[in-house]
C-alpha cells in the first residue's frame, strides 16, 4: 500500500458538524455511515438511483465517473455536487449534505439565554384621546395629534407621512376621537382608530459560517416570539 493509503484524514460533514478520522481511501457513503450521518441511498450505494447526493466543499477526491456524469446535471457538477456512492476521498475534506439528502432533518439548535434589557425600539406606538372639533376649535387635525401627544406623553412629532396623513381624519372619526400612534422618531408613520394598540416586531438574523439563526422579537417588551434556523446556503462557497 502507498503512503497515501496509510495516511490518517478527517472528513467533516455539514451542516451537523460531524467528522470522523479514516485511513486510506474511503467512499463517502461509508465515510458518512461511520459517524452516524443518514443519507439516502435507495439503490443499496450501487450507483442507480442518483439519490446520495453530496457537495464537496473541499478536499482531495477521485475523478468524476462515469455514472455521476449521467447522473448529475452540468450544473450539479459545477457546484460541486458528487454521487457519494462513487466518490473516494484520499485526504482532509469538508462536505455539505443537502436536507433532501438526510435521512432525518438536521436540527439546528437556535435557542439561547433570554437576558434582561432595556428596550429602545426604533418605533413606538400611543394612544391619545383628541378633544372632539367646534366650530370655535378649528385646529387641523395633525395639530391637534401633535398637542395631545405632547400633553399626553410628551413626545411632539415634527412630520406625519403622507398615508397617515390621508387617513388621520377618517381614523379620528372612526375611532370617535381616539386613535393609535406609531412614530419613528419624530415622524408618525401610522395611525389606527381606537385604543387597538397593535404589536411591534422585528427581526434579528444571526449570521453564521454554517447556520442562519432567526429572532422574531416585541419590540416593547424584549421578549422572542419565535425563532428558527436554517442552513447557511453560503456553505460550499466557504
Amino acid at each position: 500500500m502507498s503512503g497515501v493509503e496509510r495516511a490518517s484524514f478527517q472528513i467533516i460533514f455539514q451542516p451537523s458538524g460531524k467528522r470522523g478520522n479514516y485511513q486510506g481511501p474511503i467512499r463517502l457513503l461509508d465515510a458518512a455511515r461511520r459517524v452516524g450521518v443518514g443519507l439516502e441511498s435507495v439503490c443499496g450505494g450501487v450507483g442507480e438511483c442518483g439519490r446520495c447526493k453530496m457537495i464537496v466543499i473541499k478536499g482531495s477526491t477521485s475523478h468524476l465517473t462515469g455514472i455521476e456524469e449521467m447522473l448529475l446535471t452540468e450544473e450539479e457538477v459545477k457546484q460541486g455536487y458528487r454521487l457519494a456512492c462513487c466518490t473516494k476521498v484520499y485526504g482532509d475534506a469538508e462536505v455539505l449534505v443537502p436536507p433532501s439528502v438526510a435521512l432525518e432533518r438536521q436540527r439546528l439548535q437556535v435557542e439561547a439565554v433570554e437576558m434582561p434589557l432595556q428596550v429602545e425600539p426604533v418605533v413606538r406606538e400611543y394612544v391619545v384621546e383628541l378633544p372632539e372639533a367646534t366650530l370655535v376649535d378649528i385646529c387641523p387635525d395633525f395639530g391637534r395629534l401633535r398637542e395631545a401627544l405632547k400633553a399626553t406623553h410628551g413626545v411632539e412629532p415634527e412630520v406625519i407621512d403622507y398615508h397617515a396623513l390621508r387617513a388621520l381624519s377618517p381614523v379620528i372619526r372612526e375611532g370617535e376621537w381616539s386613535l393609535s400612534v406609531a412614530l419613528r422618531g419624530g415622524e408618525v408613520i401610522a395611525v389606527s382608530p381606537g385604543a387597538s394598540r397593535r404589536v411591534s416586531l422585528g427581526l434579528a438574523v444571526d449570521l453564521g459560517t454554517t447556520k442562519i439563526a432567526l429572532y422574531l422579537v416585541d419590540l416593547s417588551t424584549g421578549q422572542t416570539i419565535d425563532m428558527l434556523g436554517i442552513q447557511n446556503p453560503q456553505i460550499p462557497y466557504g
